[in-house]
C-alpha cells in the first residue's frame, strides 16, 4: 500500500477555463498539480503499483457545502501524471469521504491486496 499526502485539489468544476474559444487548464489548477506533484515526487518517492488498483481517500471538507466527487477527477489525474498508477482506468475500487486531515491523504493499493 502507498499512502500519499497531498494539498486538497481544487473542485474538478474549476479545472477547465474557456480563453477565446479554447479549452484550457484552470491557473488555480495547474499550480495545485504542480504543488501536489513536487511533494509527492520530491518528498515521498512512492512507487508505480501496476495494474488494477483500490484506493481509498480521505479529504478535508474545503467548506459546509462542498460536493466531494469534485476531488476524485484531480486526485486520479495527479497519480497518473507522478507515475504511481499506471492510468486512471485502472482504479477498480474507489471510495472517498470527508476527514479531519491536513488537505488530502490518499491510500493506493493493487487490487489483490484490498480484498
Amino acid at each position: 500500500m502507498i499512502e500519499i499526502h497531498i494539498p486538497l485539489p481544487p473542485s474538478a468544476n474549476t479545472m477547465w477555463r474557456n480563453v477565446k474559444g479554447r479549452t484550457l487548464l484552470s491557473k488555480k489548477y495547474r499550480e495545485w498539480r504542480t504543488e501536489a506533484a513536487s511533494q509527492i515526487v520530491f518528498y515521498q518517492a512512492p512507487r508505480k503499483i501496476l495494474g488494477p488498483v483500490s484506493i481509498f481517500i480521505k479529504a478535508r471538507r474545503p467548506r459546509r457545502n462542498a460536493d466531494i466527487d469534485n476531488r476524485i477527477k484531480p486526485i486520479l489525474d495527479l497519480l497518473e501524471e507522478v507515475g504511481v498508477i499506471e492510468n486512471d482506468n485502472q482504479v477498480e475500487f474507489l471510495c472517498i469521504r470527508w476527514d479531519d486531515v491536513n488537505g488530502a491523504v490518499v491510500h493506493v493499493k493493487p487490487m489483490e491486496q484490498a480484498e
